[in-house]
């Protein structure tokens, strides 16, 4: 009789949901964004069953900038504070919307970045909405980076001991051709963050990329996606029948 009870319960769990596996849950190519016009969004290129992805936009504080195979803003003299950024919108934004009978769980980030110059924004903050940003925001990420495209390379490329060399110290002459990567920024691990583990269906993700530089940031230093790599959000994906 047990065994027969615990062939049942096996047998419901089987039908009410589907196995949830790692996948990517979205993704924005920018290889192939076109330079002129430089577009004001980019629609996923990857989305799970399950989701509806929203677009790669921009924040209002920042500016359109034209970036072949990238997507590239400037404007960001205006942010030369944490709290200039959360006020005046200056952000790169993602996300998805789960639809109704799917559970979701996130566990990784990852974006690429390229700036222009020495004082281009260097300074990230990663966060997430559930509510489409009506509350603050959960910050996910912290992060510096200094890679740029201004200035002459070093003669020993310090990448070959350290491949995440330019989050702590200034990097110039990073790869500036059309067809090269932008420097890709660690993997943000959200397997930790509870809030987004578990979501319901129906829920929407927007994950919001704040950036500021310093009093010493022009109207035309430029800091892009990519170059070639776009965002991407990694996770399960868990379908009930």
């Amino acid at each position: 009789m047990k065994l027969g009870r615990m062939l049942i319960t096996v047998l419901l769990v089987a039908l009410l949901s589907s196995v949830a596996s790692a996948v990517t849950l979205v993704e924005y190519s920018v290889d192939g964004v076109i330079h002129t016009p430089p577009p004001e969004y980019v629609s996923a290129t990857t989305v799970a069953p399950g989701l509806t992805a929203l677009d790669l936009t921009r924040g209002p504080g920042i500016r359109a900038m034209s970036l072949t195979n990238g997507f590239s803003a400037d404007g960001w003299h205006v942010s030369r504070t944490r709290d200039d950024a959360l006020t005046v919108g200056a952000y790169f934004q993602l996300g998805f919307k789960l639809d109704d009978g799917v559970s979701a769980s996130l566990s990784t980030l990852d974006f690429a970045l390229r700036r222009s110059a020495t004082h281009a924004p260097m300074n990230i903050e990663v966060q997430v909405s559930l509510d489409g940003f009506k509350t603050e925001g959960m910050v996910v990420a912290t992060l510096n980076y200094f890679g740029r495209t201004s200035g002459s390379a070093p003669a020993v490329d310090p990448l070959a001991n350290d491949p995440y060399y330019y989050m702590n110290h200034d990097l110039p002459g990073r790869p500036n051709a059309v067809d090269s990567v932008g420097d890709p920024i660690p993997t943000i691990d959200l397997t930790q963050v509870a809030a987004l583990q578990n979501l319901p269906g129906g829920t929407e993700v927007t994950v919001r990329i704040y950036a500021w530089g310093n009093d010493r940031t022009t109207e035309t230093n430029t800091l892009a996606l990519g170059r070639m790599i776009g965002p991407s959000i990694g996770g399960t994906v868990t379908t009930l029948q």
